[in-house]
């Protein structure tokens, strides 16, 4: 998922090739899905995010996550890519880009978490950044990545149940022990306002909550991480924050679920300096 300077939500589809967008009160604005030229959804479809001059950009695989590519939308219409990894199609494939999962916008560069143990950067223009791929130490599966205002790269393994946080500029990695916090085969992650860590589980239907205290990550949330009682799913899908620190996750059974406050906003309400009286 993905969510807009409107706040609407925007969510790929695994089993057809469109991608719906809905309003912040999870009312329908794409009928029937948008349908951009380029775009195939695969068994593997990915990651979603935006970038400042609102473009709409998209990771995917194919079913064997063998190939992966990156393309961008503006108001649900392809403008940039299909780039793949293959080294016949364009340059894309310097990157190292994979069977490309979750995709996260940091200072103008594109980032992707891709299926082996790599993450790739690219340029607004869709050519590959940094000369290739950043790996990931002890990772076997680098599914999606984030990053915290302090510009530190998280990354979840899907395989392994493992999150890290990774240093560019020292080039180390904070690794974390994922027997604890509720971590179980994640399939989406976000950073808040205040750093904590939101991790959507695919094993069990829950959201795992995470913080960097130096020199660990430690969980917030319990060993079953925390679970909507109402929920019939046995998954959950890929996570998202509002501006008003909402969680947004979609599950196995096709609903889409809204975490009430349950993170840090992105910016605080102003206090009034003068209250209006009735006339």
């Amino acid at each position: 998922m993905a969510i807009d300077s409107l706040g609407n939500i925007w969510v790929k589809n695994a089993g057809a090739n469109v991608i719906s967008e809905f309003t912040s009160m999870g009312s329908v604005v794409s009928a029937n899905g948008y349908a951009p030229s380029g775009y195939v959804a695969g068994t593997l479809s990915a990651g979603l995010a935006f970038d400042t001059s609102g473009r709409l950009w998209i990771t995917s695989a194919s079913s064997s996550n063998a190939s992966g590519y990156l393309m961008a939308l503006t108001n649900g219409v392809r403008t940039l890519g299909p780039f793949t990894d293959d080294a016949s199609a364009d340059s894309a494939s310097a990157s190292g880009l994979y069977g490309g999962n979750w995709v996260s916008i940091s200072n103008a560069t594109i980032w992707t978490a891709n299926s082996n143990t790599t993450v790739s950067a690219f340029l607004p223009s869709g050519q590959p950044n940094f000369g290739g791929p950043l790996s990931v130490a002890n990772m076997t599966s680098t599914a999606w990545v984030d990053f915290d205002a302090s510009g530190f790269a998280w990354v979840v393994d899907f395989n392994s149940s493992a999150i890290a946080r990774i240093n560019q500029a020292a080039g180390n990695t904070t690794a974390y022990d994922p027997s604890t916090g509720g971590l179980s085969y994640p399939s989406g992650l976000q950073v808040d306002a205040n750093g904590s860590v939101w991790v959507s589980n695919n094993g069990t239907p829950s959201l795992s909550q995470l913080r960097f205290s130096s020199p660990v990550i430690v969980p917030v949330s319990p060993s079953t991480g925390y679970r909507d009682p109402n929920s019939d799913a046995n998954a959950e899908g890929a996570v998202q924050l509002d501006a008003s620190g909402n969680a947004w996750t979609v599950d196995d059974t096709n609903h889409l679920i809204q975490w009430v406050g349950i993170a840090t906003p992105q910016a605080t309400p102003v206090s009034p300096t003068r209250h209006a009286t009735r006339p």
